[in-house]
């Protein structure tokens, strides 16, 4: 499972985001980007993950293919058990 990061604007965010980081890069390289993002949007929560390989996530199986970090990506969200708005 991805590690993540989550910018929360407020205790009643309505809508969640995910912003994923480059490919030299982990969810660290966003956070000043999140709080940019939710003190201009308060009804938004920030989900940050670090991909495979990066950051606080570790080692993963490969093939290590975009179409696998995307379905990474896509298992995280279903694990929050969340909708995510954008």
């Amino acid at each position: 499972m991805l590690r993540f990061q989550t910018v929360p604007s407020s205790s009643n965010a309505q809508k969640r985001v995910v912003l994923i980081h480059g490919i030299m890069g982990s969810s660290r390289n966003l956070i000043s980007f999140a709080k940019l993002l939710t003190r201009k949007f308060p009804q938004w929560q920030v989900i940050l993950p670090d991909l495979r390989h990066h950051g606080d996530s570790g080692y993963f199986e490969g093939p290590n293919e975009i179409s696998a970090c995307a379905q990474d990506v896509f298992e995280l969200i279903q694990s929050l058990n969340t909708q995510i708005d954008i």
